[in-house]
């Protein structure tokens, strides 16, 4: 097991795949160290589920939640094969894949990055849908659903902004420090290898959708929220929620919002850098 800090959290972390951790996460690597969290993948021939009556049912899954914390079991064609386990105070977390699963791979990077989101919202930090980019030493934001194109705008900004900085490519992470909002990269940043171990101060977030024409609207408070809660990691528990409220009010009373409506061409990039004033 290796050791590594993002956004200020210390934690132990074992993966058996390198496809997406390889080139990525070792930027974020510690010396070894005593930490209180502890991420593990292990790979087993099946999963074994309890005889008590689960918590929550899905279509797919099922949760077993007691007073030492949660397990989740995946199905894929009616048997189990995931399961996640974390303990109450997050101190350990462990992945189980069965062997031989297709996308075994994808699955591992998807699902730890799904366990270190539950672990950030434990610590008081919120993560959001979105490309973020650095610039002048401030973050912007590109948020909204898959296929919105925001790493196609985040491309153009390259033509207009080349020496702009990729921070997260997927999901950045946001806490507050001293009354500011400050985002940070991570290791988990989609399909693609776009994260820094940086963290700067929010400048804006930008809500994108597709258009036919660049227009640049700037958000009421009850609109951010609307906005944010249908791109944050929304927490499970009440007690999660308590940990992050302090973070989303912040964002909604301090930090600048838009919801762009854009073509997919370098004018579109052209049209919100001049919205926000950068």
């Amino acid at each position: 097991m290796k050791y590594y800090e993002v956004n200020g959290i210390q934690f132990g972390f074992s993966y058996h795949f390198t496809d997406f951790f390889e080139n990525n996460i070792e930027k974020y690597e510690i010396d070894d160290c005593e930490v209180e969290h502890h991420i593990e993948t292990k790979m087993v021939q099946s999963i074994v589920i309890p005889s008590d009556i689960a918590s929550m049912k899905f279509h797919n899954r099922e949760v077993y939640i007691n007073d030492h914390g949660e397990q989740v079991y995946v199905y894929d064609k009616g048997f189990p094969v995931l399961m996640i386990e974390t303990d109450k105070e997050y101190k350990r977390s462990t992945l189980s894949i069965v062997e031989g699963m297709n996308g075994a791979s994808e699955i591992e990077y998807v699902y730890t990055g799904i366990l270190f989101m539950e672990l950030c919202l434990y610590h008081s930090i919120v993560s959001l849908h979105g490309a973020a980019i650095a610039l002048h030493d401030q973050i912007i934001i590109f948020s909204g659903p898959s296929g919105t194109g925001k790493s196609t705008h985040v491309e153009y900004w390259k033509e207009i902004e080349p020496l702009f900085e990729i921070i997260n490519d997927d999901k950045p992470l946001l806490h507050l420090e001293r009354g500011e909002i400050i985002v940070s990269g991570s290791p988990w940043s989609g399909k693609t290898k776009g994260n820094s171990n940086v963290s700067f101060p929010l400048h804006s977030i930008v809500f994108l959708s597709q258009g036919t024409s660049n227009k640049i609207v700037k958000l009421t408070e009850e609109q951010k929220m609307i906005h944010i809660m249908r791109n944050i990691n929304r927490p499970r528990q009440n007690e999660l929620w308590e940990n992050v409220s302090d973070v989303i009010e912040s964002m909604i009373k301090d930090v600048p919002m838009y919801q762009a409506s854009i073509t997919k061409n370098v004018d579109a990039a052209i049209a919100v850098k001049k919205a926000l004033g950068v």
